[in-house]
């Protein structure tokens, strides 16, 4: 069987179209990983940690321990908040810890700007009004970076 000129040239351009065609797709494929391997070596903003340890009017009373713990585990609605954790200080014996206090509540943010979108946050405002500032004779706040590598 033999191929006219016709034919050959036909088939030689679908060929060549054929290889274009899977030339354009490797190269888009080849810059999508690309542009996916840059994102991932951007680094995310650094996570806030958010701890206050609280020493209450009332030592030791458990209603209102349990009344500031509820109030904090409600911080888990406000957006930008990933984690919140809050109990009781567990009674240790032993030098150099000191476990003297009532309640501690540990908020992990997503970013510095949740933090500061939490202290404006009106649930936040009326937890400390109606329940942290009746309750509590002494509390201290520390913030931190979260170093992730």
């Amino acid at each position: 069987m033999q191929l006219t000129s016709k034919t050959r040239m036909l088939a030689v351009r679908q060929m060549t179209a054929h290889a274009t065609f899977f030339r354009v797709t490797a190269i888009c494929l080849a810059l999508s990983f690309c542009s996916l391997g840059e994102r991932s070596l951007q680094a995310a903003p650094p996570r806030i940690t958010h701890v206050v340890i609280i020493w209450l009017k009332h030592p030791g009373n458990a209603a209102d321990q349990e009344r500031l713990i509820r109030a904090s585990n409600s911080f888990r609605r406000i957006h930008g908040v990933v984690r919140v954790e809050a109990g009781r200080g567990l009674p240790v014996q032993r030098s150099g810890i000191d476990q003297n206090f009532d309640v501690s509540v540990i908020i992990t943010f997503k970013n510095r700007a949740a933090l500061e979108r939490f202290q404006k946050s009106a649930r936040h405002q009326l937890a400390v009004r109606e329940v942290l500032r009746p309750l509590a004779r002494r509390f201290v706040v520390y913030n931190a970076v979260v170093e992730e590598k």
